[in-house]
């Protein structure tokens, strides 16, 4: 199996959807590229414990939709490419004298010459010998990526430490205000509290005993920590305040003006002294619940808030770190062209692959691109010279071996997409080492965060209001006037590429008929033509 079989069935360039292995047929699953790429790693795994995984690689190959190529005279090759629309054409120049660059600028312009008014750059690696002076330019602005980096790291590490401090502060005060809620009878909202059966609630008795039992533990005759004499169960210790505790626990009144009237009704046959202090008791708690209630309620808002905050810069300082890991797999190299055997270590040579995808929408057609893919290989020699009149910035100037390879593709919006997400395999993974490492810390702490950050958007979001759209003059249409004009008139003598009809494939793609395979000879061949090679 090519390194590449499992990306091109899994991203959809692939013959099928599903493997026969034997009498077992293995349907790939998967509602997502990603998905599916990590059910074939698993599946690979679990039959390679039977003994199976080099019977299922084999599978998998046959099923990728590889594009042969002929490298040399009768010597078919399975490249790692998807199988192209017509011919793949070759073209290898050297020239130890001149600049390569202008090869790949003079491509990219004559896309638009021809109409490809997109391209899309898909690969850009190198590697450079280790002694050259190339690699020694790039080794400097590596160290300083690399610095920079480990700033942003320990950055968002304190920063998920302390995301945990926020969340298990917000499960605390869930917790304190889902009894003060049952307590007085209300939900989230507000609103008086229902059953299954839509009946209202009422406030819950054991809730209101369970922030009696906080009360006391907590505040009533409590000075740094220790129960004083006038904490309610050191009262209950003396003889004439025994029964104080139960009816403090047994009495519940809704409100601070309804004290007096409660005390009076269900604990009138004690004496003055106890009531009195009762109702002491019971005017500081209910002053103390409201308050407190409150109180926390500002302060999930407040915290919520800030959570969310503190998550949106701990996603930003990802999105900054981000282009320097990136900039760092690129500047260390690629591994696969340090095994090159064109690339010594102690000769003054590098190796760079670039790859794009030029696209245009032909006429007729609705939702499938006529695309034409672009590989360069360059193997050259990098002169470091001073660049500019001041003379103090050094850049190198690649002269060497040019080999191009063009392929054509009639590809919809969600290939293309594939593809290049395919083809970015690595950079994402290198990238979401450390979205792994953070999703591995939010995971335990289960899905809390997000209903959190979840409220906290909701919360934030205020409404747009959408103005009404007032229709505005067009000041250029005079001009594009005229322009139809010349076009009626000298239309027959401006140059036409040939016409296709654009059909609906039963695969929901248009079909471009021959237009891809045109249009890719026609970049050859006047690339040719441009650069002095034999042609027809």
């Amino acid at each position: 199996m090519t390194k590449k079989s499992e990306y091109l069935v899994a991203y959809g360039f692939a013959k099928g959807k599903s493997i026969q292995l034997g009498n077992v047929k293995i349907d790939i699953k998967g509602d997502t590229p990603a998905k599916k790429l990590h059910f074939i790693r698993e599946k690979r795994k679990e039959l390679a414990a039977q003994g199976k995984d080099k019977e299922f690689d084999d599978k998998l190959q046959e099923l990728a939709d590889h594009a042969w190529q002929e490298l040399a005279s009768n010597q078919m090759v399975l490249t790692d490419y998807p199988k192209s629309e017509g011919h793949i054409y070759t073209v290898s120049l050297e020239s130890w004298h001149q600049s390569i660059e202008n090869y790949y600028y003079w491509c990219l312009n004559f896309f638009g010459d021809i109409g490809f008014p997109i391209v899309d750059k898909i690969t850009d690696t190198f590697a450079a010998a280790e002694h050259s002076s190339f690699y020694g330019a790039a080794a400097q602005r590596l160290g300083l990526s690399q610095d920079k980096v480990g700033q942003y790291l320990a950055t968002i590490g304190k920063m998920v430490k302390d995301l945990f401090a926020l969340v298990r502060e917000l499960r605390w005060i869930d917790e304190r205000l889902a009894i003060y809620r049952d307590a007085l009878g209300i939900d989230k909202d507000g609103k008086p509290k229902k059953d299954k059966d839509g009946k209202e609630t009422g406030p819950l008795q054991g809730a209101e005993i369970a922030l009696k039992g906080m009360w006391v533990d907590l505040v009533d005759g409590v000075v740094g920590g220790q129960r004083t004499g006038s904490n309610l169960f050191n009262m209950a210790a003396q003889l004439q305040f025994v029964a104080l505790p139960d009816l403090f626990f047994s009495i519940h009144p809704k409100e601070r003006a309804d004290v007096d009237k409660v005390v009076e009704e269900q604990a009138g046959q004690f004496n003055q002294q106890v009531k009195n202090v009762l109702k002491r008791k019971l005017e500081q708690y209910l002053a103390w619940k409201e308050a407190t209630f409150r109180e926390i309620t500002q302060r999930r808002t407040f915290t919520l808030d800030y959570l969310a905050q503190h998550y949106n810069s701990i996603k930003l300082y990802m999105t900054w770190v981000k282009p320097y890991i990136k900039h760092i797999q690129r500047l260390t190299g690629q591994m696969d062209l340090m095994e090159n055997a064109r690339l010594v270590s102690s000769f003054e040579s590098n190796l760079i692959e670039l790859e794009v995808i030029a696209r245009t929408k032909p006429k007729g057609s609705k939702n499938t691109y006529t695309c034409v893919m672009l590989t360069l290989e360059y193997h050259s020699k990098p002169q470091m010279q001073f660049q500019g009149d001041a003379g103090y910035h050094r850049g190198p100037l690649h002269v060497g071996t040019t080999r191009i390879t063009w392929r054509a593709y009639a590809w919809t919006d969600e290939q293309i997409k594939n593809y290049k997400a395919m083809r970015a395999q690595e950079d994402i993974d290198l990238i979401a080492s450390i979205d792994k490492n953070l999703q591995s810390a939010l995971d335990q702490l289960g899905g809390d965060i997000a209903n959190y950050i979840e409220e906290a958007e909701r919360y934030n979001k205020e409404p747009v209001k959408k103005e009404p759209e007032k229709p505005q003059a067009n000041v250029l249409e005079p001009f594009t006037a005229l322009v139809s004009g010349v076009k009626e008139t000298f239309g027959s003598l401006i140059p036409t590429l040939p016409k296709f009809s654009a059909k609906k494939g039963g695969d929901g793609k248009d079909k471009l008929g021959p237009h891809p395979k045109i249009m890719c000879f026609l970049h050859y061949s006047i690339f040719k033509k441009a650069h002095g090679l034999l042609s027809w």
